[in-house]
């Protein structure tokens, strides 16, 4: 999970659509674009936009220099003014033309310094349900430091009496070595009490999917499975020959009822449909690839091995851990046909659990720096971490606390080595 912010740090670059209409059969042309922030220097003071002259309907592309704005929030405003001209309307002569109402769209502004290229790591995260306690009151969120975080899993008590049965919003957010708290993400859910008069949970006694239309619980097409009050990899064929499935994108909904006549949410993945021909036989699959976290491109994943055919199922293969990091991650995987296309990419999720309890050994350090001076962190891992790995060298208050430490130095590697700092 990175980081996320919306900034601006020297100019912005806007869409503007400005239009013209002043009479359905007299429109003027537009001789004149101008911006201005926040506060208005006259018509015909702001800043002038470049345009093609002798146009009605203008769709203009501009940067607006803010580096003389200050941090925070501002308005950015946009005018246009089209030559004067008259008309007679009802035996008199009107005046037309002139000055635009302005268009105004708000943005913010934050400085990001430039002495350095490295983002701090992400150092912590919380969360809260309904309502906001406060930046740092909510409840924890246990991660492993990093500047890209990925996969961050975590369980919410919702059995808390004060959160009632029916709707509600889970809120998150991260904080990183600087102090700084990402925007706020949210997440609404449904809580359910379950008779407790009972340990036992009801079967799952069936389910039923549809395509984009919602059809009504209990009209959607059946899937047939064995009852349970926990079912794992529940495999169905679903018809999308029907003439009514036009090719191109759809959604696929699968929900499920249990023994109790209740029904539990629709989820929902997206497909393509491909018409093919009667007469045209399906292109073996001649290739796989797989990627972990990011993607490298089409075709410039990991390969893996495989017999050509047009349907290859339960499908085995090894995946390389030697560049993978301890902690949550995704695997993606993605086919190649004869002819050339490519599949969707399927994804799931895993865990690199450490081989034994991790612990870092930090060697001996000068006893007395001055701020400003270079010096070596020699360190040793009891582990290797992967080649993905960043070690963070951090400092803390006079106090000796790290709530807001301060980053001195990185080292991109997954093995014993030292970590070159400075001392700001």
């Amino acid at each position: 999970m990175k980081k996320m912010a919306l900034f601006i740090k020297k100019a912005a670059v806007l869409l503007v659509c400005v239009c013209s209409a002043f009479a359905n059969v007299h429109a003027q042309n537009i001789a004149r674009v101008e911006y201005f922030i926040d506060t208005d220097p006259g018509f015909g003071s702001g800043t002038a936009v470049s345009i093609s002259q002798g146009q009605q309907d203008i769709t203009a592309n501009f940067s607006v220099n803010i580096s003389a704005v200050s941090d925070g929030f501002h308005n950015l405003y946009v005018r246009s003014f089209a030559t004067p001209y008259t008309v007679t309307e009802e035996g008199k002569t009107v005046s037309k033309g002139g000055w635009s109402l302005a268009s105004v769209r708000s943005f913010y502004k934050e400085s990001i310094a430039t002495t350095t290229n490295t983002l701090p790591n992400i150092t912590g995260g919380e969360y809260f349900i309904d309502t906001d306690p406060g930046f740092g009151k909510g409840q924890p969120v246990s991660i492993t430091p990093g500047t890209d975080l990925t996969n961050v899993s975590f369980n919410v008590n919702i059995s808390n009496a004060n959160i009632a049965t029916g709707f509600h919003n889970l809120f998150m957010r991260f904080r990183d070595a600087n102090g700084r708290w990402s925007q706020t993400n949210v997440r609404t859910f449904y809580k359910e009490d379950i008779n407790t008069t009972s340990n036992t949970l009801p079967n799952i006694t069936g389910g039923e999917y549809f395509i984009d239309n919602d059809p009504g619980h209990g009209k959607g097409q059946s899937i047939s499975i064995t009852p349970g009050t926990d079912l794992t990899n529940v495999s169905f064929n679903v018809n999308i020959s029907n003439t009514s499935i036009a090719a191109g994108f759809h959604n696929l909904y699968v929900r499920f009822r249990d023994a109790n006549g209740r029904w539990s949410q629709a989820n929902v993945r997206s497909f393509y449909k491909e018409q093919l021909t009667g007469a045209t036989a399906l292109p073996n699959v001649v290739a796989l690839e797989y990627f972990v976290d990011t993607d490298p491109g089409v075709g410039k994943g990991k390969k893996v091995n495989v017999t050509p055919s047009t349907n290859i199922t339960s499908f085995n293969f090894p995946v390389d851990m030697s560049d993978v990091s301890i902690g949550n991650h995704k695997i993606y995987v993605r086919a190649l046909d004869a002819a050339g296309k490519w599949s969707l990419v399927s994804s799931g999720d895993f865990k690199v659990e450490a081989p034994s309890e991790i612990y870092i050994t930090i060697g001996k350090l000068p006893e007395s720096l001055c701020s400003g001076v270079a010096f070596g962190i020699p360190f040793t891992v009891n582990t290797s971490y992967g080649s993905n790995n960043v070690f963070t060298a951090q400092l803390s208050d006079a106090s000796g606390n790290f709530a807001s430490p301060v980053n001195v130095g990185t080292l991109s590697s997954g093995n014993s080595g030292s970590i070159n700092a400075t001392l700001p």
